[in-house]
């Protein structure tokens, strides 16, 4: 339309039924992956009506991703992990907002937070054909503490010599594999 007033826009999907509407950003529902055609015809409050505009395109499907990681203690490195869901659709570029105000890129990125808390990391995945799929999983960073419990002590005798074992459990978030008493 050359001249007037858009007061009606009417909108056909895949050579089915028109849908009218007076705005011009209703297109926001989702279409199917695949093939699509879109018909726009406009009208005037002065009664011009445009010839019909038609566009073909196609949707790609969105990659389904996940991410993972183990929570940790502060100024130890923590290994992100960026997982691509869906056969067929490869991922050409991996983004990541720590959450503490540095981001990263790559599938496996490593960080280390600077400060306890919990954040909210966030990774965005690209597939080749610009289709975007993100998530987002808080971590807790940690102070780090020692805490170990003896939960049971056992005692045992052979002969005049007396043996002590015990069970320890560890109550903290620091890894121990093996400690010594003395």
């Amino acid at each position: 339309v050359q001249f007037g007033t858009i007061n009606d826009r009417q909108w056909s999907f895949n050579n089915g039924g028109y849908f009218s509407t007076g705005s011009q950003n209703f297109l926001s529902d989702k279409f199917p992956v695949g093939n699509q055609q879109v018909s726009l015809i406009v009208s005037t409050r002065e009664g011009c009506v445009s010839d019909p505009l038609n566009k073909s395109f196609t949707i790609q499907p969105s990659p389904s991703v996940e991410m993972d990681f183990e929570d940790v203690c502060l100024n130890t490195p923590v290994l992100f992990t960026g997982t691509n869901n869906t056969t067929g659709i490869p991922i050409s570029k991996w983004y990541w907002n720590f959450g503490d105000g540095t981001t990263g890129s790559g599938n496996s990125p490593v960080h280390i937070y600077q400060d306890t808390g919990v954040y909210y990391a966030t990774m965005i995945a690209t597939s080749a054909e610009g289709c975007i799929a993100s998530t987002s999983q808080p971590i807790s960073v940690l102070i780090p503490y020692l805490d170990l419990a003896i939960k049971k002590v056992y005692a045992s005798q052979n002969n005049d010599l007396l043996g002590l074992s015990a069970e320890v459990v560890n109550m903290g978030n620091i890894p121990v594999q093996t400690f010594q008493i003395r």
